[in-house]
């Protein structure tokens, strides 16, 4: 995958880097000019960030190589655009989606063509889109496409023949941001997508249904010669040292913590039916994960929730649902989702 003019020049004139022996524990560490009071707070974290790429490859049965972490996902789809666009070029994403894909893409000068998929669809990717995709990238020479999936805002997931139809029929850029997938196990599809094609990008985060997003930890899975790319770009202190450190504890447990999903799902499924029975209230597509979309058939529901003091995610200015009325709300806590659905009753039966 080609990077832009401005990542080869870079390359070109780079001055030295910092050198560090992370895993070499016997050496005294006097070349960093810290002061090494408080060991874990003050002492600089280590930039190859290899423990925790082992505790991720471990977790995901991939290549150490073939993993960036960044703070946060914001960091790497702030990253992209940077390296793969040069200002003019031209990207591609799939309304509704996460609104960062276009802002990071428009901060570098480059412009972002809007597929829509349809509101009487549930906002589903479907083969028809997967066609558009591909037809407009050859026509528009686009050089890079976003995805998510699960998507962002609506929950909906992707199949994954779709995806590997769309990335064996171009060579454009193709970044997939699966932050609600969390760090659930990686597909033996995407997974050989990843290894045998130069054009995928996969974005992990453990801040969604993991719910550790104060953390800030950002994983881009690829190919070893884009994450070698990644690796050259990013900054070698990206992610606190206490980050790295409390993230690589919590790999090594994961087996023994009680996992999210279960009760994700369960709860989900728990609000979702309740909704459904609502007379003014409509959902928007077909969640299977944390999140989903909901609107007021006559009344503006972000005000009403609010008024409530339930704070939803307005998503009236979001593209591809612009002026529909939707609100983006999340699965929380039994007692929190308790209250939301009592409150979205007392919505319905128009006694508040």
């Amino acid at each position: 995958m080609d990077t832009n003019d401005n990542f080869k020049f870079w390359q070109q004139h780079k001055t030295s880097s910092y050198v560090h022996f992370a895993r070499k524990t016997k050496l005294h560490h006097f070349n960093m000019g810290e002061f090494l009071l408080a060991k874990h707070a003050i002492a600089y974290p280590d930039p190859t960030q290899h423990a925790l790429k082992t505790e991720f490859s471990r977790l995901w049965k991939v290549n150490p190589d073939w993993l960036s972490l960044g703070c946060g996902s914001d960091e790497i789809i702030e990253t992209i655009p940077r390296i793969f666009l040069n200002s003019g070029d031209t990207a591609l994403v799939v309304t509704p989606t996460f609104f960062r894909f276009l802002d990071a893409t428009r901060k570098i000068g480059a412009s972002v063509i809007e597929i829509a998929t349809e509101k009487e669809k549930g906002f589903n990717v479907t083969e028809m889109t997967i066609s558009d995709i591909i037809r407009v990238t050859h026509e528009k020479n686009v050089k890079l496409i976003w995805l998510c999936n699960p998507n962002n805002p609506t929950g909906n997931i992707i199949q994954e023949s779709l995806i590997a139809k769309l990335v064996n029929s171009i060579k454009t850029l193709v970044v997939i941001d699966e932050a609600f997938f969390g760090l659930s196990p990686i597909s033996n599809m995407m997974r050989l997508l990843v290894s045998t094609r130069n054009n995928i990008i996969l974005l992990r985060s453990m801040s969604k249904i993991d719910g550790l997003a104060g953390l800030r930890i950002g994983i881009a899975i690829s190919n070893s010669e884009i994450i070698k790319v990644f690796e050259e770009w990013r900054l070698p202190f990206n992610i606190p040292k206490l980050s790295l450190d409390f993230a690589v504890n919590h790999l090594k447990n994961i087996r023994k913590l009680k996992p999210n999903t279960k009760f994700i799902n369960h709860e989900r499924t728990r609000i979702l039916e309740s909704i459904r029975l609502s007379k003014h209230l409509k959902l928007g597509g077909q969640s299977q994960t944390s999140i989903f979309l909901l609107r007021h058939k006559k009344q503006n529901l972000f005000d009403l929730l609010l008024k409530q003091g339930i704070l939803g995610a307005d998503m009236s200015n979001t593209p591809g649902l612009e002026r529909l009325g939707f609100v983006r709300l999340t699965i929380k806590s039994k007692r929190e989702n308790d209250f939301l659905l009592m409150t979205l009753r007392k919505i319905d039966a128009c006694v508040i």
